[in-house]
């Protein structure tokens, strides 16, 4: 093992380490970045080689590059995959790894404070390849190259919906959050005009918010949302309305946290529910029926209580129908990928 380092007196470089790596030969080079400059892996296209990228990071970061990105990536798209919260940086080849907090970018190999290691332990080697391919086997596809030339140049889509979903980062997160959002309304027979119910994308919610949210509400509290904010270290979060007594679930698949709804006039205070972050809920997209259970009798609880949502005036039809139509849902779905 040898430390490299991009600044800081070190003899081997972060440039230097990456060309150890896809300088070898004898073998495939597996790469995953949450950003990346086309250039500085050129040499890929002459390989055998998967790469694994957060593409949402790359259209945000590579708006001046959208062309010659998409060369790199579509070249064999086969052998691209992208993968919602990745924050890893590895280059992985046949007989050598750098493995540190160096980005494939100008900035990560030649201009940052960057540490990492050039590994060559064949047992470490080993270890590394098993962990990428299973990120690998959970990666989606890349949309289609004019899906993305558009999204690069242009920005997030223009759709309301479609824009919030896309920024949430994972077609796995936001295709199962709307199943179980399907499957709750069939549960409870609401329709789209049932003034208690206000499934809504607001832009603004609570002090960090970084992005859109897919909210649903049920009289004058929300019921569910996804959404990036509060949880700034992972790109997408389910939080769900529990009640109080369903605080034995609160282990490594319900987060209870500190987060509680506000008391409501004429509520008792035991009848006050959590906000619970469902982090499982982030890798298959679908809830236990322990969860599922204790959610729905919250939501029955506020159906009982309400008349009105006031927010019912921002309630979008097209979200609605995006969690009760499959094909819609399928089609909001291959926007986010």
């Amino acid at each position: 093992m040898k430390l490299y380092a991009t600044r800081g007196g070190l003899q081997l470089t972060a440039k230097g380490a990456l060309e150890t790596v896809l300088g070898q030969g004898g073998g495939m080079v597996r790469v995953a970045a949450p950003y990346l400059r086309p250039r500085e892996l050129d040499g890929l296209l002459d390989r055998s080689f998967r790469l694994l990228v957060d593409e949402k990071n790359l259209v945000r970061s590579n708006r001046k590059n959208c062309a010659r990105l998409s060369k790199l990536l579509y070249a064999f798209p086969e052998r691209v995959r992208t993968l919602a919260n990745l924050h890893a940086k590895i280059a992985l080849g046949p007989h050598a790894a750098m493995v540190g907090s160096a980005n494939f970018t100008r900035g990560g190999l030649k201009r940052n404070y960057e540490l990492g290691m050039l590994i060559e332990e064949p047992a470490v080697l080993a270890q590394l390849r098993r962990w990428f391919d299973g990120l690998w086997d959970q990666a989606d596809a890349l949309r289609s190259k004019e899906r993305f030339l558009e999204l690069c140049s242009g920005g997030a889509p223009s759709d309301p919906l479609e824009r919030h979903a896309w920024e949430l980062g994972s077609a796995r997160f936001v295709g199962g959050y709307l199943k179980e959002l399907g499957r709750m309304i069939r549960r409870f027979g609401l329709k789209s005009d049932d003034p208690r119910l206000a499934m809504n994308l607001p832009r603004n919610f609570g002090p960090d918010s970084r992005s859109g949210i897919l909210s649903v509400s049920v009289g004058r509290r929300y019921v569910a949302y996804a959404t990036t904010s509060y949880f700034v270290d992972r790109d997408a979060v389910l939080v769900l309305s529990l009640p109080q007594d369903c605080a034995y679930l609160d282990s490594e698949e319900v987060d209870l946290g500190d987060i509680s709804f506000g008391r409501q006039s004429g509520e008792r205070r035991e009848d006050v529910p959590y906000y619970a972050h469902i982090p499982f809920f982030e890798d298959d997209g679908r809830l236990t029926a322990e969860v599922r259970k204790c959610w729905y009798r919250q939501i029955e609880y506020e159906l009982q209580r309400a008349k009105a949502s006031p927010w019912k005036r921002y309630h979008q039809e097209a979200f609605y129908r995006a969690a009760t139509d499959p094909k819609l849902r399928q089609r909001l779905v291959r926007s986010v990928r």
